[in-house]
């Protein structure tokens, strides 16, 4: 599990914290792709990766292009720890907590296992995803 405080956007009503429980996310502005949408035109089709390890959030463009860590242009992928800075496009996001991965089980890998043999599962992540985050951001109001 981590966190992620959206801390400025261009849509000041998504900025807040959003706790993830999935190994990996994808963060970006096209909705049907990132586990957190920003939708800031600025970020363009840059897609940030976000891996949870065990010495922190391992980070990265997917897109072979560059983010922002702490003021720096990064590149390659990163670990990052609780109190960086993440700026991507107009977008600046804060790791505020994670917990190192306890299971013995692959999650990135039992999903693709799941979803590869029932591709319909994949649909119904996103949307059990898009209900938490909902039920999440209506909490904070």
């Amino acid at each position: 599990m981590f966190i992620l405080e959206l801390i400025s956007s261009s849509d000041p009503d998504r900025n807040g914290d959003y706790r993830f429980f999935y190994p990996e996310i994808r963060i970006g502005n096209i909705l049907s792709l990132s586990h957190l949408y920003i939708p800031d035109p600025k970020i363009g089709k840059s897609i940030l990766k976000v891996r949870i390890q065990e010495s922190g959030l391992l980070i990265w463009e997917d897109r072979g292009g560059f983010y922002i860590s702490n003021g720096k242009k990064i590149s390659g992928k990163k670990i990052h720890h609780i109190g960086d800075i993440i700026e991507i496009g107009g977008s600046l996001l804060k790791v505020k907590a994670f917990t190192p991965p306890k299971s013995s089980i692959d999650n990135t890998a039992r999903y693709h296992e799941l979803t590869e043999k029932s591709p319909y599962m994949a649909d119904l992540f996103w949307a059990l995803k898009q209900e938490m985050l909902s039920l999440e951001k209506k909490g904070q109001g």
